[in-house]
């Protein structure tokens, strides 16, 4: 229910000589967008933002619980159900057309009410209406997913791509 950070509040950075950052989610995107003025994209979602392979807001999107509950992600992120989907694959746990369907299903409903085990449970039951309970479980199971790995990565190497985007805003 908040917005995210503008454009304008990253250019008025920019501008302020403020090393801005972007990776993981919201600041992959706005790293995608605003990189040629010297934000610093960084991880797997900015360079698949940057190159064009994404290209929807909803693909990072989530909705959050309140503060109450530590501001938990109560909805998946179709760029973490991608991820997850794409493992399962190259893992065997579903075959090429259940993977297809899976991130279909996940990508026609809107980025509050994504689940990952929503849209599983719902191809699953239909492709493999016999027992589809074993890939279900692995879906279930407790795994980063890929946008909390890029957040990982950024803030284990902070010192580093701070003066990486001090370079890339001169250079702009």
């Amino acid at each position: 229910d908040r917005p995210s950070v503008w454009h304008k509040e990253i250019l008025w950075a920019l501008s302020r000589d403020v090393p801005v950052i972007g990776a993981s989610s919201m600041g992959a995107l706005r790293a995608a967008e605003l990189d040629a003025y010297g934000m610093l994209g960084w991880g797997k979602i900015y360079a698949a933002y940057a190159s064009g392979e994404l290209g929807d807001d909803d693909e990072v999107a989530v909705v959050h619980g309140p503060a109450e509950m530590g501001h938990m992600a109560l909805s998946d992120a179709m760029v973490d159900i991608r991820d997850a989907v794409t493992t399962a694959r190259a893992g065997g746990v579903v075959t090429g057309a259940e993977a297809e369907a899976i991130i279909s299903n996940a990508k026609a409903r809107h980025f509050k009410e994504r689940s990952l085990l929503e849209s599983v449970r719902a191809v699953l039951s239909m492709s493999r209406a016999a027992n589809p309970s074993d890939a279900i479980g692995w879906f279930g199971m407790e795994r980063p997913g890929l946008k909390a790995i890029d957040a990982s990565d950024v803030f284990s190497r902070l010192d580093e791509l701070v003066m990486l985007a001090r370079d890339s805003a001169r250079r702009a």
